[in-house]
């Protein structure tokens, strides 16, 4: 029997040579699923120009070295727009393309062997090498089915919109209407969802990637989900287990590195966001959490309307809370960097350790044949492996933060 693989159906390519075709069918495929699905994005790639991402790579893998012929043709018929050397905020460089043209995302069959599939067969392959020593980690979760109604969503996005709404307010960000909210999300988010759960192995491994350039972060299909969906939505797979504040926990064993002890001491003898609460008089934890990170990822001046520069209030506030603490992330975001935003240094320090650490968690948890399902600081286990996960947990976390309080979470 042949095996079998998809591409969309109705393309438009009779403008083709019938060489050129195999190509651009891939293509276009490939463009629909990933404007189908915003997982296959980092978590500082915001899809604002509206379209999908594409590594120079990937185009290469399907066109060849003459890409940029293809994607022009594409663009004189109208059928594309190509945003180039799109930088992301923290330094990645893609094309940014948006389909000009509608379809039912339909499929239709084609028999393994064609020169679609060898295209296919290179680009999956790249795929799977981007993964590296990750890749144990989309075999052991892609067949986990997301099992939420379009009803079910629609209800948790309405419950969450209040909690949206804080935020954006304190952030001064403007606030989408209730409906649109709910349209916007069901649109990134549900749709991926239901993607993911209809595609075949190889497509699978488009929701699947590793951030070598910044953080080290492991994403997948499971990091693009909100927690009420994680919690009760993904078969037995429904115990969460997390560390407390870990990038908080992390900076703090970073200052204790340095000798300075002032945070850690707040750290270890408080809920460090419900004391900020209490101390500055926000509405509520998250929103003390947004706080805290604006003081510590934040940058460090902001320009007025006359050009002239001035020290950021959250990174006024943190240094008067702690001197020390505050210089030491003044000396390290002022440095130079190759970073888009300069201030974004300690944000990639801060996830390369939690990576590295998380790493032999997941490494431990596999030699103990315990399916597990990783969303950054957190892992997501069956009701049978929770006591033993926390125990792996416990063990290495506490021995990478020596010094510092290690609470595990459980959900």
């Amino acid at each position: 029997m042949n095996k079998k693989y998809r591409v969309i159906r109705d393309l438009p390519i009779k403008n083709f040579k019938k060489s050129d075709q195999p190509k651009v069918k891939v293509f276009l495929t490939k463009l629909f699923q990933k404007n189908y699905s915003v997982s296959h994005l980092l978590s500082d790639f915001h899809n604002t120009l509206g379209g999908a991402y594409f590594s120079y790579t990937e185009l290469k893998l399907i066109f060849g070295n003459k890409y940029n012929q293809y994607l022009q043709q594409l663009e004189e018929l109208q059928l594309i727009t190509v945003f180039k050397n799109y930088r992301t905020e923290y330094g990645h460089k893609l094309n940014v393309i948006t389909p000009l043209f509608t379809l039912p995302f339909r499929y239709t069959t084609v028999e393994y062997g064609t020169k679609e599939e060898k295209i296919l067969a290179k680009y999956y392959a790249y795929k799977k090498k981007q993964l590296g020593d990750y890749y144990w980690m989309f075999t052991s979760t892609y067949n986990i089915s997301i099992n939420i109604t379009k009803k079910q969503f629609i209800s948790l996005m309405k419950k969450k919109y209040s909690s949206y709404v804080a935020k954006k307010k304190f952030e001064n960000k403007d606030v989408l209407p209730l409906d649109e909210y709910v349209d916007t999300q069901v649109k990134q988010i549900y749709n991926t969802i239901k993607a993911f759960n209809k595609a075949t192995y190889r497509e699978k491994l488009d929701y699947y990637s590793v951030d070598s350039t910044f953080g080290n972060r492991f994403y997948s299909i499971f990091t693009l989900l909100p927690n009420e969906i994680r919690a009760d939505y993904l078969s037995d797979f429904n115990n969460q287990l997390d560390l407390k504040g870990s990038q908080v926990s992390i900076l703090a064993k970073w200052f204790k590195n340095y000798g300075l002890t002032a945070f850690v001491d707040d750290l270890n003898n408080n809920d460090i966001y419900l004391m900020m609460k209490e101390k500055y008089d926000l509405d509520n934890r998250d929103i003390a959490k947004v706080f805290m990170f604006k003081m510590i990822f934040g940058k460090l001046f902001i320009e007025g309307k006359h050009g002239n520069k001035f020290m950021n209030k959250y990174h006024q506030i943190f240094s008067g809370m702690y001197p020390q603490e505050g210089n030491l992330i003044f000396k390290l975001k002022g440095e130079k960097n190759t970073l888009k935003k300069q201030h974004s240094i300690l944000a990639q320090k801060l996830q390369r350790l939690e990576t590295s650490m998380f790493s032999k968690v997941w490494c431990e948890l596999k030699k103990n044949r315990i399916r597990f399902i990783s969303v950054h600081d957190e892992v997501i286990v069956r009701s049978k492996d929770v006591q033993k996960t926390e125990e792996i947990m416990n063990t290495i976390i506490s021995d990478e933060l020596s010094g510092i309080n290690v609470v595990i979470n459980k959900k």
